[in-house]
């Protein structure tokens, strides 16, 4: 805070109009998920960016249009195939334990 006051002195005494707290969104290897979906074709996933969304939405929608456009993406995206996933960690399960651990890590739960 100490940095932005030196930057910008007005921010001290600006009002919060509006807070918004939305769900973080992990995947097992903290990675995000991001290409063609195998089980259904034409259909395109860019998901679990957290709070680095904002910064790589930019990249990564110009490399997904290009890929929906040309047929293939402009640079290797293999690292980030959903494909990477076993189906066992698709389940209800899985999915509840690993969320609930990732949330106390930060947070009382």
């Amino acid at each position: 805070m100490d940095l932005i006051l030196k930057r910008i002195p007005k921010v001290e005494h600006a009002e919060i109009r509006q807070l918004f707290v939305g769900p973080e969104s992990f995947t097992p290897d903290k990675s995000v998920l991001f290409g063609e979906v195998p089980e259904i074709g034409n259909y395109f996933i860019a998901a679990g960016y957290n709070s680095r969304g904002i910064t790589l939405s930019g990249g990564a929608g110009s490399i997904l249009a290009d890929w929906i456009v040309n047929g293939k993406p402009p640079i290797d995206t293999s690292p980030l195939d959903i494909k990477r996933f076993s189906p066992s960690v698709n389940n209800k399960a899985f999915l509840k334990d690993r969320e609930i651990g990732r949330a106390s890590c930060r947070e009382r739960v």
